[in-house]
């Protein structure tokens, strides 16, 4: 189960390998231009792929990634479009991302199941008023069936954090699990 994606500085130890390995990826697919989504697991034994495809993230919040690095994958694949020389010159080939602020993508999870009788706004606005959250996402509404959280697509609730350092993003994302579960009333059974 996914708890959070954590945006790692690029000159991390695992880094520069998962570039590699998705290069050859994306080489072995013949994807040479626009956007790649991938995931990759870090293994014991390497990287292994676990999907692969020529489009955009899809849990991609522009703001986020604006806020964190030079740009988001929306703008930066219109910008090679549109502006080919442009996004060259600001983005040789050989040029990893530049972070400037810390972000973490949290994806919450439930023990809890039945219909959703309505998402409470006033527990979303907990949520919404730490320090670091930049936008928090219900992924079900009134009428939705919940189910005990058991992969990415069963999260009822994703939470995009940015901020200076990975320890406040910790302490919000603490925060987060102890008021999530008020997000959303469920009828009685």
């Amino acid at each position: 189960m996914y708890d959070r994606d954590v945006l790692l500085d690029p000159d991390a130890p695992p880094v520069a390998p998962l570039v590699a390995y998705l290069d050859t990826v994306l080489d072995a697919l013949d994807i040479r231009f626009g956007a790649a989504h991938a995931e990759i697991m870090l293994t014991a034994a390497g990287p292994v792929l676990v999907e692969v495809g020529a489009r955009l993230d899809g849990l991609m919040d522009p703001g986020h990634h604006d806020s964190c690095l030079d740009g988001n994958q929306a703008d930066l694949l219109a910008l090679a479009c549109v502006r080919p020389e442009e996004f060259a010159r600001r983005y040789p080939g050989d040029t990893m991302y530049r972070k400037h602020r810390e972000g973490n993508v949290v994806h919450v999870q439930t023990t809890r199941g039945g219909a959703v009788e309505a998402v409470d706004e006033a527990a979303l606005a907990r949520i919404s008023a730490l320090g670091t959250v930049q936008l928090a996402v219900p992924r079900l509404a009134p009428g939705d069936r919940m189910r005990p959280t058991t992969d990415l697509l069963s999260s009822p609730l994703r939470v995009f954090l940015t901020g200076d350092s990975q320890e406040q993003l910790l302490a919000d994302h603490r925060r987060i699990r102890l008021l999530a579960d008020a997000v959303f009333r469920l009828a009685p059974r």
